[in-house]
């Protein structure tokens, strides 16, 4: 599959999340395409957003351990392929790839035991099978590796990786560029959290204003919708219509009730909007697990009081406007 086979897939996968944000099956689908093109930011991006919604996937965390190794990010690759082990102690993929993450970060013998333990929870696996024959020529075990070898190629003989001479299997350790990420893990939680608080109080004082998306934030897949609040608003409505229709004949009480359905809907967006305000102000912002969740998320932005209305952007740096001037 070439490149531009992956950049329709990208494109594909970006106009179904753009259409339903909740999709974390198109958003695993826009990693895997980005990984593929090199575009390892957006990867990561797309994946994270894919785990908020679905924070316990496997697939989704080895697909975000990749992301982060191919940015050279091994800590972060190996954390995840950790949580992904813990969930799934047979992850026989997640195996191989923290043993690709180890011998990346010069950890020889870690590598080789994830690679054989791989290989024992799926005797087949040609890809762990090859990357133990990568690693036994490395480090100098040429028979061991001409044996992984061999096996590969009778597992798949027509792939071309299996029919080289074991001497070219040996290589350097792998060069990986840095690239921008998506998503930062604050360096110091501790500054975060003091940042955080002082971000609340500036919206408590005004002088930082909540720029919502209500339509994305109250939808039902969102991180801080509860379902109840707009449902408890139509259980009101319906009952001040049954209530209407029991009290006033038929014909006056259809206009009442039309009135009130009108009224409702005219209503709802600002009924949300202050639920979701005061939610986030009050929940959201005084936890700071929760606070990245939703602002990488997205439907949230900020912005000095005063300022124009602004889309939400997830790139947007929070942290400044926890400072008084708001920068």
């Amino acid at each position: 599959m070439g490149k531009g086979a992956y950049r329709v897939a990208a494109d594909g996968f970006a106009r179904i999340v753009a259409a339903d944000p909740y999709d974390h099956i198109a958003f695993q689908g826009l990693a895997i395409a980005c990984l593929c093109l090199g575009e390892y930011a957006q990867a990561l991006d797309a994946i994270t957003r894919a785990l908020i919604l679905d924070p316990t996937c496997v697939e989704y965390l080895i697909v975000r351990a990749e992301a982060h190794r191919k940015s050279n990010d091994l800590d972060r690759a190996r954390a995840d392929l950790q949580r992904a082990l813990e969930l799934a102690p047979s992850a026989f993929a997640a195996y191989n790839n923290l043993g690709v993450v180890e011998k990346a970060a010069g950890n020889y013998a870690a590598a080789d035991g994830l690679f054989r333990r791989a290989i024992g929870l799926k005797p087949d696996y040609v890809d762990a099978i090859y990357n133990l024959a990568r690693l036994s020529a490395q480090t100098g075990e040429m028979a061991a590796a001409e044996k992984c070898l061999a096996e590969a190629r009778r597992l798949q003989p027509a792939d071309p990786r299996f029919h080289v001479p074991v001497a070219s299997l040996v290589e350097a350790a792998p060069t990986v560029p840095a690239v921008a990420r998506a998503v930062e893990a604050p360096v110091d939680a501790g500054a975060d959290r003091r940042l955080l608080a002082a971000l609340a109080a500036q919206l408590e004082a005004g002088r930082v204003r909540l720029d919502l998306d209500v339509a994305k934030l109250s939808a039902p897949k969102s991180p801080v919708h509860r379902a109840s609040d707009s449902n408890q608003a139509f259980a009101v409505v319906f009952a001040l219509m049954a209530l209407a229709a029991w009290l006033a004949p038929l014909v006056a009480s259809i206009p009442l009730a039309l009135a009130l359905l009108a009224g409702y809907q005219l209503l709802l967006p600002r009924y949300l909007r202050l639920r979701l305000e005061k939610r986030i102000r009050t929940q959201s912002a005084a936890d700071l697990d929760e606070w990245q969740k939703l602002w990488h998320f997205g439907g949230v932005a900020l912005a000095m009081a005063g300022d124009p209305p602004r889309n939400s952007d997830i790139r947007q740096d929070w942290r400044r406007f926890a400072e008084p001037a708001g920068t």
